[in-house]
């Protein structure tokens, strides 16, 4: 699970560079993805926030207009912003 998770962080740390936005700034991330997943990542939220320096961390239901990420087999859809 932990592979799982620090797989996530790379892809998310990848997008965030797709959108110009800098290493050191704290965001909200909303992800849309399966059950499975939802638990991996929940179980493993502080090592997110501490990598991602997440502010708010969601799930929720994304429009397919959202960028979709890839974590091998599984896809996700995710909406990144800059946190307040």
């Amino acid at each position: 699970q932990e592979g799982v998770a620090r797989e996530f962080i790379r892809a998310v740390q990848e997008y965030r560079k797709q959108l110009n936005l800098p290493v050191n700034l704290r965001v909200n991330i909303i992800l849309d993805t399966e059950e499975e997943l939802q638990r991996t990542l929940t179980n493993h939220k502080d090592l997110l926030e501490e990598n991602l320096l997440v502010k708010q961390f969601t799930f929720g239901h994304l429009m397919n207009e959202d960028d979709e990420l890839s974590l091998g087999e599984t896809k996700l859809r995710i909406k990144l912003s800059a946190a307040n």
